[in-house]
Formats: C-alpha cells, structure tokens, sequence
C-alpha cells in the first residue's frame, strides 16, 4: 500500500511539472508575440502600412481537420498527413473542432482568450514542414496593419485557428512527400 501512494506522488509530482512545463511555453509565446506585433520588435512582419501584406498561398492548399487516437490527421483531396501528437493536444483540438469549451479552459482556450484581449487576429494556421522526424508550423496574426508570422508548434496553430474559425493550410510539397492516397 504505502509503495502505491508513493507511485501515485510521483506521478502527480511528473504531471504537475509537464503543466508547468506547458504554462511556460505558452507564457513566451504570448509574450513573443505581444511584443512582435504591439511594441514593434523585431520579427517577421509586414512593413507598417495602410494596407496588410500577407504571405503568399502559393504551394499551399486548404485542409480538413480532424483526429484518430493520438493523431492529427490533415486531408486535401485524395492525399492526407497524420501527425502523431499528445492526448492533451489532441482533446484541445477535438473541443476547438466541436467549438466546446471545457469547465476549465486548456491553453488553446487562455491563448484565444489573450489573442482577443490585446485585439489581435488570428488570420490562418500553415503546417509548412518536417525536419528530423518534427512538423513545423506558422500562425498568421494581424494587429492593425501588422503582420506577424509566428513559429509555433502545427497542433498549437491548428488548435488556435479552430478557436477562430480560421483556414489551416498544408504544404504541398509535404503532401506531396508524406501524404497518404486514400482515394
């Protein structure tokens, strides 16, 4: 008995860290980009114009969401992309897909709530590559005339823009390279 209260602490002790762990991240994602599109720091960005400069879609194409035990699955036409992630990730973006939100939010749900707050948009999400087994991604935010291009993990741009009701895009050349036939 008392050997699985100690298994028990040291579980909670291991969760407790991974959620602070998580917190933090998320507190410098904010925090980056707040400063990127609010105080003018350096990042990527449009010049500051009367008018919005967007990335080109060019090489992209628009997805469908939705997920299967622990993964993320993209689909474009005949081709799709799973995308192995974790059960937190994947609850967030099932709740971002049903447009529910939970008793306690989860942090795609503070994240939205800080976006809103400091009045920035959330324009899309691209999942644009995978180097060394790692899938990268971008959110495009907009405050006022600026335009930010933030790095970010593909299941956290895919869970925002879902919060947002906003286009995931993919690359094709991903698709092209690991996208699965399924026509």
């Amino acid at each position: 008995m008392f050997r699985k209260n100690e298994h028990a602490k040291e579980l909670v002790a291991v969760l407790a860290a991974i959620m602070i762990v998580t917190a933090a991240v998320n507190i410098y994602l904010v925090w980056n980009i707040r400063n990127s599109l609010m105080e003018g720091a350096p990042g990527q960005r449009a010049p500051e114009t009367g008018t919005v400069s967007l990335p080109t879609l060019e090489g992209y194409v628009p997805v469908d969401i939705k997920t299967e035990a622990n993964s993320i699955i993209l689909t474009s036409g005949c081709r799709q992309i799973s995308m192995v992630t974790t059960p937190h990730q994947i609850y967030s973006i099932e709740n971002g897909l049903d447009g529910k939100i939970d008793t306690r939010p989860t942090t795609h749900d503070i994240m939205a709530d800080i976006l809103e707050t400091y009045g920035i948009r959330v324009l899309e999400a691209r999942v644009d590559d995978m180097k060394d087994g790692a899938y990268y991604a971008t959110l495009i935010l907009q405050k006022n005339s600026r335009v930010l291009v933030q790095d970010t993990r593909p299941s956290d741009a895919i869970g925002i823009a879902l919060r947002f009701g906003v286009p995931v895009y993919l690359s094709e050349h991903m698709l092209d390279a690991y996208g699965k036939a399924i026509c």
